[in-house]
């Protein structure tokens, strides 16, 4: 009678465990954690001129296709922009962790480290767009009021004063607008040939090796006669180079000296590319 009874109570004793492990599993469970990485997509900040969308994302392909050739491994970079561009805070986490990168900081902008010590320094550009962002239409209508404006005080001049026959027989100034620069709502004066080709302004230029070669601008020459320069002087070896100004790549058709504004200390570097 004893066992009978005693059998009984160790079986509801058994059932009552076994309907509360259910319960006591789901009061002791922990979620997984949540990624406290800052991704620097909510920080404001602003660029020192106004750029519009088109220039910050040449801007971002720049810095992308160029830091890898300086510093780090491909692969650690690739995962760093995909990481950097996902809106999925999770999914950017396991990235980085599958690349064996980790962030001591938590602050991607801070550095990011691979499992060999190697920093991975990325800007702030490359994370979020800055408050001074101002629309591509915003800049061409801007220029075509310019360009109206420009049409309108000559016709003015023309009209109304009688110019001399050494007046009809100067240059006229021509201005064009920069693609590649940031200042938007101004434009750049073209002199004619002649009235700037015989200054020049020394440089020196720091090439991929390692090596600096000095160099003259006269301040109308463009980037591509400067390259053409220095091929002619045997310090460029085969292969498309590259310049670059404080992080910035230069277009082909760049005017330095003018465009730049550069100083007599100034360094360009040049990386080539096969």
């Amino acid at each position: 009678m004893g066992c009978c009874q005693s059998t009984t109570t160790a079986a509801s004793s058994e059932g009552a465990r076994s309907d509360l492990t259910p319960q006591r599993e789901a009061e002791n469970y922990e979620p997984l954690p949540v990624c406290t990485i800052d991704f620097g997509h909510t920080t404001r900040w602003a660029s020192e001129e106004a750029m519009t969308q088109t220039q910050l994302e040449r801007k971002r392909e720049e810095f992308w296709d160029t830091a890898p050739a300086f510093e780090g491994r491909l692969e650690v970079w690739q995962a760093l922009r995909l990481a950097c561009d996902s809106d999925d805070r999770q999914l950017a986490h396991a990235i980085l962790a599958s690349a064996g990168a980790t962030v001591p900081s938590l602050r991607i902008v801070d550095g990011v480290y691979d499992d060999h010590g190697a920093c991975y320094t990325i800007p702030q550009y490359c994370l979020s767009e800055p408050t001074n962002l101002i629309s591509d239409r915003a800049v061409e209508a801007a220029k075509t009021v310019d360009a109206q404006a420009s049409m309108d005080s000559g016709l003015r001049t023309a009209v109304v004063g009688s110019p001399s026959v050494a007046a009809l027989s100067s240059p006229i100034p021509i201005y064009r607008y920069d693609s590649d620069s940031t200042s938007i709502m101004s434009a750049s004066p073209l002199y004619p040939q002649g009235s700037s080709d015989m200054v020049h302004k020394p440089i020196k230029v720091r090439l991929s090796s390692g090596a600096d070669v000095s160099a003259r601008l006269t301040l109308d020459m463009t980037v591509a006669q400067l390259e053409q320069q220095l091929r002619d002087g045997g310090h460029l070896p085969a292969g498309r180079a590259r310049f670059f100004f404080l992080g910035r790549l230069l277009s082909p058709e760049l005017i330095p000296a003018r465009d730049l504004h550069l100083t007599k200390h100034v360094i360009l570097q040049v990386l080539m590319c096969s």
